[in-house]
């Protein structure tokens, strides 16, 4: 790691009392989805229970990641915990099953064909290797503190990843909203639709609240 350490970019985050608050309010939002979907599902598992929980279980351990650098006293463990642990690994996982997460409850409203489905797995890659490559993978070859690479950093690991994640998430709430505008039903309606088809449009719109969190 001390290759890593001496190539990558250095912007620690000093976390503050509120900070750390803040720190601990995502770590209980994160174990509530857990507790509640155990309670809500029982033995039952299923491909969307299996990611929601995979994402919390991230979201729990990068709050745990980034409070231990509270304890650290040196920068190369700061770094380690906040820079290739936290941001990289584990918030780039957390991104990369996010976007994975959108598409697929978008192909329960929707058949999607085997060409686009190949091309948004191809850009939820690009997008995710535009960030994560430059905080974890490259310091470990190349010295990020240059400023040719820092500037190449700031234009693809900042700024064409922020793009990136903004066309992805637009695209989709465009293409969601329409699908659901062609399907207007009430509510007596929506009962009698078949189960199946009542998660889809309830998972559909579920799935515009979140793009519109993150």
């Amino acid at each position: 790691m001390s290759t890593w350490y001496r190539n990558s970019r250095s912007y620690l985050i000093d976390y503050t009392l509120t900070k750390k608050i803040l720190l601990w309010i995502c770590f209980v939002i994160a174990l509530f989805i857990l507790l509640h979907s155990h309670y809500f599902h029982g033995k039952r598992r299923n491909f969307f229970r299996n990611l929601t929980e995979i994402m919390a279980i991230l979201a729990m351990v990068s709050a745990v990641s980034f409070y231990i650098t509270t304890w650290c006293s040196s920068s190369l463990e700061i770094q380690f915990f906040q820079q290739f642990l936290g941001y990289g690994i584990i918030g780039s996982a957390a991104q990369l099953l996010d976007n994975y997460l959108v598409y697929v409850l978008f192909g329960t409203i929707r058949e999607i064909s085997r060409s686009l489905k190949l091309l948004i797995v191809i850009y939820i890659f690009i997008t995710f290797s535009s960030y994560f490559a430059f905080v974890s993978v490259l310091p470990f070859v190349v010295n990020m503190n240059k400023p040719e690479t820092s500037f190449l950093f700031s234009c693809v690991g900042v700024y064409l990843w922020l793009a990136l994640y903004l066309v992805y998430n637009s695209y989709f709430i465009f293409r969601i909203r329409t699908v659901l505008n062609s399907k207007c039903f009430t509510n007596e309606e929506l009962i009698m639709l078949k189960r199946k088809q009542r998660n889809a449009i309830i998972l559909s719109h579920r799935n515009l609240y979140h793009i519109y969190f993150v």
